[in-house]
């Protein structure tokens, strides 16, 4: 009933919301985009150059609207939009191989699993779990833009790994005995740590930055593949989760953490920075190959080793100078 009663909220709030600015912009509607930012309480001057530099209209509503949603899928797949695409689908798809649906579906089992009864399995996995969550993502809802979506991403990709290699090899050691002993704790204490550094992390960090890497003209149809891939992967992850805990009580584990650990290595190579960038500028970042960024890292680290040495030999002579001078004071 709750969340019928939100769902029926949102819809009726919906028609009330202006359009987005750059929507506007981007369909070549710019004479509508300044009372939009007026209603968004927005400054004009921030979105000046955009409004300048926004041409002639480029407005196709006269097209059938099935002709033009099939061009935009097709941008998606060109080649200075595809990398932005793939980069957002696999993210997307990623939140799911972390095992975190796989923990919120089956909670009652996992925690059954670790030797607590059907009644405090149920409440801990119902009531607590979703408290958690829910606390949790308030406060990294104002940090995620100044954390930084890459940081956050990396940072993310080790705690969850952590969480879910732990658990596993507690579960392949024999560490968990029923009812009995304190791995049981450590499985759940750790099923809670996962599910708050993923709400933290990835939860928010993911979702905003498969749609804010793509560019304006494709964004909407990048963005629905990535809510795609997302939804396949869930019904991937549900539908093998109970066939592997009903055969192994530790592979699963193994499974999602090295899924995690592949997704923070592409994190590492493959994800540019988005903070402090314009929605605009974002997609020059994956303009250069994945072979010019290492070359061009590993050319600045060289430059900066050279100045560093440069510097050091230019202070020697000088050292050398004092030296001598004090020498012949002493003679």
């Amino acid at each position: 009933m709750i969340q019928a009663v939100i769902a029926t909220a949102l819809a009726c709030f919906c028609p009330f919301l202006p359009p987005s600015p750059r929507w506007l912009i981007d369909r070549g509607r710019s004479s509508q985009a300044g009372p939009a930012l007026d209603r968004l309480q927005l400054s004009l001057r921030r979105f000046q150059h955009e409004l300048e530099s926004a041409g002639p209209s480029t407005d196709d509503s006269e097209k059938p609207e099935v002709q033009q949603s099939n061009k935009r899928l097709l941008w998606v797949f060109e080649r200075q939009n595809r990398k932005q695409a793939f980069l957002g689908m696999f993210l997307m798809g990623a939140m799911q191989f972390s095992g975190i649906d796989a923990v919120l579906y089956y909670a009652p089992v996992v925690f059954r699993q670790a030797g607590l009864s059907s009644t405090q399995s149920s409440f801990l996995a119902s009531g607590v779990t979703g408290i958690v969550i829910f606390v949790s993502t308030i406060p990294a809802s104002f940090l995620s833009d100044h954390w930084g979506r890459r940081t956050s991403s990396l940072w993310g990709a080790a705690t969850l790994a952590f969480c879910m290699m732990l658990i596993g090899s507690l579960y392949a050691s024999g560490s968990v005995q029923g009812s009995q002993g304190a791995g049981r704790w450590v499985v759940i204490v750790t099923i809670y740590l996962f599910t708050i550094s993923y709400s933290v992390t990835w939860s928010i960090g993911f979702k905003l930055y498969a749609s804010e890497i793509q560019p304006p003209q494709t964004r909407a149809a990048a963005s629905s593949l990535a809510q795609s891939a997302n939804w396949i992967c869930n019904f991937i992850v549900a539908l093998m989760t109970p066939i592997f805990l009903a055969h192994s009580s530790y592979g699963v584990y193994f499974l999602f953490g090295s899924a995690i650990l592949v997704t923070g290595f592409v994190c590492l190579v493959y994800m540019p920075e988005s903070r402090g960038k314009s929605l605009q500028t974002m997609h020059e970042e994956f303009d250069e190959s994945l072979c010019e960024k290492l070359i061009g890292h590993v050319q600045h680290r060289w430059a900066k080793r050279g100045e560093k040495a440069g510097a050091t030999e230019a202070q020697k002579p000088v050292e050398n100078t004092d030296s001598e001078a004090s020498e012949v004071m002493m003679a």
